[in-house]
């Protein structure tokens, strides 16, 4: 694939690129743009970039300056990379991170990007940190607009020399560095040591003398071994280093990069500037010594600061995995993207959202029931639960604890708890008070929750929120759950809000343990009436609301209109005038319309509603859910009692319009507010996902 494209980010200044293209037929779609190390260029990631659209990817590789096609260093950017003081220096490089970013902000503009990973490779990873530095130089509205679409940041194969990380104390060895190696052999020597697999040893003790550092014996060939010499020259730049990259390509004692590792790992300020994007630090764990040690003291040292950052590893890569092993390289990816900020993380959110829909879309139905348990949280509560139990075999996996919605209990959720053990995960769900098995409301309840006084209702609801925490809680300790997501469906999503608020009203040792093992909250398909989102501007209907349909019709009508598909034109353009209120025309069947009416009575519990569900239904005025929902996504004293947890919304791109709505309104609101919020769709599914299994060929299905 040829450099086919240019774009000019300064006066003089232009980046040539190559570009997989969107993927076909995708319109919701990740994309990543990778910057490339020291004399290869960006042909290196060819393979990833053919390989693009069979992942569901787009791939934008730019060439730095210095490299094909894009504008070289002037003599004065030259001179103030290699002669200046180290602030200097820094500036300088800072300066090329604001035309590499400038770049991104292009790409957005041009090709209408929604999610962007930004990834630095190499001495790219070192070009990454001066990107990421530079944001307080741009304009506000590009600062958002950056914010908006850039959604994770990967530091891929970081050399420690780029960042100035001192060498271990047993001593370092590089090629381009070696005195009694003759100059004119170094790069020779050079290539042919970075291209080796280095099967270091007990790499999990992260003992700097079990480091390889000259690779004696080769156990696998070196990438490009095969290849010719001319299949080589098409992928590097032979004169880029003495036209200018060698001036920032580190040492032991670089302190220019030492300043930019610190702005940009353990400033404060550079994570504000960002709006808390989470930052990842990839590597293949037979890359060369001096990547394996800079990851081990990025991590040492960002923990002792307490800023988050996730870390990925990938078994049995070198330094070339794009090369040898784009599957592999692709699912790392996949990993880092929005990983959850937790330090102690093992999995990334992104891995447990891929999880999450591996089960909403697991290929077969349930065909017997969970078996059911009951637990006390509370003098008179109890709460009656479905359970997966621990997968066999398996001691580190993920529980998701899922909260059902109105009238539907915890049976909804039945495909899922029997696919989970199968998918090495537990799905535990709860039947909240006024469902089947767990204790009703009190009379003094309901009455709270039937209140005028908006500020009663919210405190009825927080009441709820912390017994359902409380079951977390209890859960977490009786099952000795180690890493957890929490999901509300539906009308569950407004309890899952009541339980993130009443955080503040648990003893210090039980939100350390909440916030030390729940890993993710996932707000899951929630209408916006709940939530008290005013109606879109092209108003709304619910049937629910609906004075023409007599009041003893409504609720059978309701069903048949939420189980329904909507199939929502161009739902990227975000026009609330293209959303589907009454569906004419269906053009896939509802979800339980071939069920038998014994089959939908085991899912529901006609009498929740009328016995206190009701009354929080809600509406584009409902106040107490409006009260709620700005104390649960824009309070900061919300967020720093849940510490790092990643907040998420997943929605179905075909359900009603009120939860699609939801989406864009939760999106648009906590970006304004400058508040971390990840907003997921999924294509094709409906209100009632979890069933989708019934309408599709039977398959595992990743977003």
């Amino acid at each position: 694939m040829s450099l086919a494209y240019t774009t000019r980010v300064a006066d003089g200044v232009d980046f040539a690129y190559r570009d997989s293209g969107a993927p076909p037929n995708k319109q919701d779609y990740c994309t990543c743009i990778i910057i490339h190390g020291h004399t290869f260029h960006s042909a290196v990631f060819l393979p990833m970039i053919e390989a693009a659209h069979s992942v569901g990817y787009r791939v934008i590789a730019p060439n730095r300056r210095l490299y094909p096609g894009s504008t070289t260093y002037t003599k004065q950017e030259v001179e103030a990379l290699e002669s200046g003081t180290p602030d200097e220096i820094e500036r300088a490089w800072t300066q090329q991170g604001g035309y590499l970013l400038s770049f991104v902000d292009n790409m957005i503009q041009e090709h209408d990007l929604n999610e962007v990973i930004l990834i630095g490779w190499s001495m790219g990873s070192g070009f990454l940190s001066a990107t990421v530095c530079s944001m307080p130089t741009f304009a506000a509205d590009a600062k958002a607009r950056l914010r908006r679409h850039v959604k994770g940041l990967i530091w891929w194969d970081p050399p420690s020399q780029i960042h100035g990380i001192r060498d271990p104390p047993s001593g370092g060895w590089l090629p381009l560095l070696d005195q009694n190696l003759p100059p004119e052999l170094r790069g020779k020597v050079f290539a042919e040591w970075v291209m080796q697999y280095f099967p270091h040893a007990n790499l999990k003790e992260k003992d700097c003398s079990n480091l390889i550092y000259k690779n004696t014996t080769q156990t696998k060939p070196a990438t490009y071994s095969n290849f010719s010499f001319e299949e080589v020259l098409g992928k590097i730049d032979i004169t880029a280093g003495q036209r200018g990259d060698n001036t920032v390509s580190g040492s032991s004692d670089f302190v220019p990069g030492r300043i930019l590792f610190e702005r940009t790992f353990l400033d404060k300020e550079t994570r504000k500037e960002w709006g808390d994007i989470q930052f990842s630090v990839l590597y293949g764990e037979e890359s060369p010594w001096n990547v394996v040690w800079a990851v081990w003291e990025i991590e040492r040292l960002t923990e002792k600061a307490e800023l988050p950052v996730y870390f990925k590893s990938i078994a049995g890569a070198n330094h070339f995995t794009m090369q040898d092993n784009v599957a592999g390289t692709y699912d790392a990816f996949i990993q880092c993207i929005q990983a959850s900020m937790d330090k102690g993380h093992k999995e990334s959110v992104v891995q447990l959202s891929r999880l999450f829909l591996q089960l909403l879309f697991f290929g077969y139905c349930a065909s017997s029931m969970s078996s059911m348990y009951t637990t006390r949280i509370a003098d008179g509560v109890e709460f009656a639960y479905r359970d997966s139990g621990a997968p066999a075999s398996k001691t580190n996996y993920i529980t998701i604890i899922a909260i059902h919605g109105h009238t539907f209990h915890s049976a909804i959720f039945l495909p899922m708890v029997e696919a989970a053990s199968s998918l090495g995960c537990r799905f535990i769900a709860p039947d909240r008070r006024l469902y089947p098995g767990s204790t009703p409301y009190t009379i003094e309840e309901t009455q709270a929750f039937k209140s005028d006084s908006p500020a009663d209702v919210v405190g009825a609801y927080l009441k709820q929120g912390e017994y359902l925490l409380s079951f977390v809680d209890k859960m977490i300790q009786q099952h000795d759950l180690k890493e957890v997501i929490v999901t509300g469906w539906s009308m569950g999503a407004a309890f899952l809000s009541a339980m993130v608020c009443s955080m503040s009203t648990f003893p210090v040792d039980a939100k350390a343990r909440l916030v030390r093992h729940i890993k993710g909250l996932i707000w899951w398909d929630l209408p916006a009436q709940n939530h008290g989102l005013p109606d879109p501007p092209s108003g709304g209907w619910v049937l629910l609301h609906d004075e023409e349909i007599p009041l003893e019709q409504r609720g059978q009508a309701f069903v048949g209109w939420v189980t329904q598909y909507f199939p929502h034109p161009d739902l990227h353009k975000r026009d609330c005038t293209r959303l589907i209120y009454q569906n004419t025309t269906q053009l896939k069947p509802a979800t339980y319309s071939d069920f038998s009416v014994e089959q939908l009575l085991s899912k529901i519990d006609v009498t929740g509603g009328p016995s206190g569900d009701d009354a929080l239904t809600g509406g584009p005025a409902f106040q107490p859910g409006r009260i709620l929902f700005d104390r649960t996504f824009l309070n900061e004293e919300t967020r720093r009692e849940w510490g790092n947890t990643l907040f998420s919304v997943l929605y179905g791109e075909e359900t009603p319009w009120p939860i699609v709505w939801a989406g864009w309104e939760i999106e648009a609101i906590t970006e304004k507010a400058g508040v971390p919020v990840i907003v997921k769709s999924m294509a094709g599914a409906n209100h009632f996902v979890s069933f989708w299994q019934w309408h599709v060929p039977s398959k595992l299905i990743h977003n």
